[in-house]
């Protein structure tokens, strides 16, 4: 199965040896590899309001395929980032 390219919304935890996205409407994590300089962990921790490792993010990327990824290969999937929409603190109404 090739990637799923798309637009995905949901919230994004990093710290040591986390970088997971739990997208809305799945309940599922997604470890998240960073392409092409993007940085979301550290476009996280620029933004005001920020107090917490975890972040509401919408980013343009693709969905791997089934598999062993991340941090001791936990993850069944991976999301390469393309591109950070937006970032900002959590909010109770993030995934409605």
């Amino acid at each position: 199965m090739p990637p799923e390219s798309g637009i995905y919304r949901g919230h994004y935890t990093f710290g040591f040896e986390h970088s997971d996205f739990q997208p809305c409407e799945r309940s599922e994590m997604w470890w998240v590899s960073l392409e092409e300089g993007e940085n979301l962990a550290k476009a996280a921790m620029a933004t005001p309001g920020i107090t917490n490792a975890t972040v509401y993010v919408e980013v343009k990327g693709e969905v791997s395929a089934t598999g062993h990824y991340g941090h001791l290969g936990l993850f069944k999937r991976e999301i390469v980032v393309r591109q950070i929409l937006v970032v900002r603190p959590v909010a109770p109404d993030d995934c409605k």
